[in-house]
């Protein structure tokens, strides 16, 4: 694990600082994951391919970016496998899911949106009224990893709204099946409208509709440079919750701060491959003490290579003289 402690009286002029910075400013963390590949023509001649031949363009597409061979009829997840996915996941992870779930849930309960009373003037009652859309679609990865929290934070926040129609799609691993906790997971929150389809035709296919999956009113859900690209696209034709960037966090923290809290959030940035994870302190002792507890605690996960590339690659462990210069390095 090479993470890096930089140390700098002036942040802002430091050539190493300014290197980590010019770098994540390059986007290189998207060039990381795209290559060569022109990610705009690949993702507009992919969503007009659906458009133009629906379920066979994307059994096609699927078959060429994730190496699964699927037919209409497997396009979606029958509800036999959720089932069974539910019923042999870890005990132990369903009860941590129900209880994030039912967090999630009052949360959003709390924060919803309320009319206001009606205004009355001159016999006449002026209102606003709050709907919910009528389907959602969430875009759950699950090639190189699972992050549960996409699936809660995007699927329990539609079910609050009261979205009549939930729809989740996963991209298919090698042998066609979509990774067993997704599907466990979908199964607990009770969506049981699941595709299995890569990532840019199955969002193509949400947003347009083919013969089999019928169009979504909203995308939602992160992903990659093509993920993020295609719903760009498709904006207009499908409501989008937004075009996420790279996976990135700067931490500004003293000696105040717990050493292990502050390397769990670095990994959970670094873990997205490629993904940069930035702390800026006045403390040595805490600086030390992260680049320990980092160490540490990437030692017992499983994707361990690809975190540390993204931790020597994208990220770094900044000490400053005083908390001011380490806001002032945050807003440079």
């Amino acid at each position: 694990m090479n993470l890096r402690i930089i140390h700098a009286d002036e942040p802002l002029s430091d050539p190493a600082v300014l290197a980590v910075r010019d770098r994540l400013r390059a986007a290189d963390l998207t060039a990381a994951e795209t290559g060569t590949i022109d990610v705009g023509e690949a993702v507009s001649e992919i969503i007009a391919d659906v458009q133009a031949r629906g379920d066979q363009a994307v059994i096609e597409w699927t078959a060429k970016l994730d190496k699964a061979q699927l037919t209409p009829e497997t396009l979606r997840v029958g509800q036999a496998q959720i089932d069974k996915a539910c019923a042999e996941a870890d005990p132990a992870f369903v009860q941590l899911i129900r209880r994030a779930a039912e967090n999630i849930r009052q949360y959003q309960q709390h924060i919803m949106v309320q009319a206001p009373p009606p205004l009355k003037r001159g016999g006449r009652r002026l209102a606003v009224r709050y709907v919910p859309v009528d389907a959602v679609a969430a875009y759950v990865p699950g090639a190189k990893a699972v992050y549960p929290s996409t699936v809660l934070m995007t699927l329990v926040p539609a079910q609050v709204a009261g979205v009549r129609r939930i729809v989740m799609v996963s991209p298919p691993l090698t042998d066609g099946d979509v990774n067993p906790m997704v599907l466990a997971l979908a199964g607990e929150l009770g969506v049981t409208e699941v595709y299995r389809l890569a990532a840019v035709p199955g969002l193509a296919a949400l947003a347009v509709g083919t013969e089999t999956i019928a169009p979504v009113d909203k995308i939602v859900g992160p992903g990659n440079a093509f993920v993020a690209e295609a719903k760009r696209q498709l904006f207009g034709r499908v409501g989008i919750d937004s075009i996420a960037g790279p996976s990135e966090v700067l931490i500004v923290a003293d000696e105040t701060a717990r050493a292990d809290w502050v390397a769990a959030d670095m990994l959970a940035q670094a873990e997205h491959d490629p993904g940069s994870a930035v702390l800026v302190t006045p403390s040595e002792a805490l600086a030390e003490a992260v680049v320990a507890e980092v160490g540490a605690q990437l030692a017992g996960l499983d994707r361990a290579d690809a975190i540390d590339r993204g931790l020597s690659e994208f990220s770094a462990v900044i000490v400053v003289p005083n908390l001011d210069a380490a806001c002032e390095a945050g807003r440079g």
